[in-house]
């Protein structure tokens, strides 16, 4: 999937009539690019390779927890920004990031923590801090996506975190 995402991405960059053809509204309200993924590689595609890295990368368990803090985590931060936002951490471009968002976020992200931790996958430690790494590298401006840094910092920080208390 991944594959083929990168692909339409390029064909549609690369070509002005492609372009032309899958940016524009073919049915009242559907459109499957977003005005400011113009010139650029979609959200579609930054999220398919983050949970490739993320696969590719860790060990299951911390390739599962780092995508669920994105999908969930992610889902979480928009229902709240639309619906309570009020304070702007920091505005980007298209990028409003708010601090209602932010918790929403984190208290999803710990929730999934916790939840892998009840089915005693993941300890609690370890998940916890892959939920805070996750809410801050979402919550900061990086130039990377937080569809690929999310996963891969999160998986990166629970994969040091396992291996620092395995050495205690």
């Amino acid at each position: 999937m991944l594959a083929i995402s990168l692909l339409a991405d390029i064909f549609r960059i690369s070509w002005k009539r492609a372009e032309r053809v899958l940016e524009k509204e073919h049915l009242k309200g559907f459109k499957i690019y977003k005005e400011k993924e113009r010139k650029r590689i979609s959200s579609i595609t930054t999220f398919l390779l983050g949970i490739f890295l993320a696969f590719l990368l860790f060990k299951f368990i911390i390739a599962f927890a780092s995508i669920g803090f994105l999908v969930f985590g992610d889902m979480m931060a928009k229902i709240i920004r639309v619906n309570y936002g009020k304070r702007s951490i920091w505005q980007y471009n298209t990028h409003n990031k708010t601090l209602e968002g932010t918790v929403g976020f984190m208290a999803m992200s710990v929730s999934v923590a916790y939840f892998l931790w009840c089915v005693n996958l993941l300890s609690l430690g370890t998940g916890i801090i892959g939920a805070l790494t996750a809410t801050l590298v979402e919550s900061l401006p990086f130039p990377i996506d937080d569809n690929v840094s999310v996963p891969v910092l999160s998986g990166a920080m629970m994969t040091l975190a396992q291996s620092l208390f395995l050495k205690l």
